[in-house]
């Protein structure tokens, strides 16, 4: 019998598909460091092909693939404005830069967010409960698979925040931690996310997400719409996330 978490939605295939529980595209070689799993919660070195698990039947799994195309096109932008400023940090100091502008599309890496927390607490979380609607982590809430496919949209207080650390690291390319967020217990409120010093947050509770005072993590940004780099107080470039 297929399974697929994605079955509430109907349209599903008599086939299953492998998923990566997060995507493969995002990294380039064959091995990952996750932290975050209740079996590694220190970094640990593992191979990306190992990531994998039978969730989901391959038409749900060929709809979602256009997410993974828009999560890797928004960190390697995000990437690129990260090595601009460590260059031109480099430069002699200047009064003025040329500012560059870097547009991204945040709805659709919202829905990667989103998919991919459903991927990890579907496999990871068995037994634990999401605290909209108090299902088993076995059948995720009808309405944040409907969001998942845009079939649905992402209403506030849910969705993507950004959370500003300071003095982050930018860590090595291809370091992905994953944190689950619980509220009123053990019940799944959202998760942390952070990509090579770029943190986020996926919030699926209806309450106002908390300051996360353990990690460090100020008050986070709701829909995120500018994130700026200067050097030396001088403007450099700028990436713009568009959500419409």
């Amino acid at each position: 019998m297929v399974e697929c978490w994605a079955k509430v939605i109907n349209g599903c295939s008599t086939r299953q598909s492998g998923e990566h529980l997060f995507s493969r595209s995002l990294f380039e070689g064959e091995m990952v460091t996750v932290q975050g799993f209740h079996w590694c919660p220190e970094p640990k070195s593992v191979g990306v092909t190992s990531l994998t698990a039978n969730i989901l039947c391959t038409a749900h799994n060929s709809l979602l693939s256009p997410l993974d195309s828009a999560a890797r096109e928004t960190l390697d932008i995000l990437g690129e404005a990260q090595r601009l400023h460590d260059a031109r940090r480099e430069l002699k100091p200047r009064r003025f830069w040329t500012l560059k502008r870097f547009g991204v599309k945040g709805l659709p890496f919202e829905r990667w967010f989103l998919k991919t927390l459903i991927n990890l607490f579907h496999v990871v979380g068995r037994r634990g409960r999401w605290l909209i609607s108090e299902t088993s982590a076995d059948e995720p809430p009808p309405s944040l698979v409907r969001m998942a496919f845009g079939r649905e949209p992402v209403v506030p207080p849910l969705g993507l925040y950004a959370t500003p650390r300071v003095g982050a690291p930018v860590t090595q390319r291809g370091f992905f931690s994953f944190r689950p967020v619980f509220r009123v217990g053990e019940l799944l409120a959202g998760a942390l996310f952070q990509f090579q010093g770029f943190g986020f947050l996926l919030w699926v509770c209806t309450e106002t997400p908390p300051v996360i005072e353990s990690v460090g993590i100020a008050q986070p940004m709701y829909h995120l719409r500018k994130i700026r780099f200067a050097i030396v107080r001088s403007p450099s470039h700028v990436v713009d996330l568009k959500w419409v």
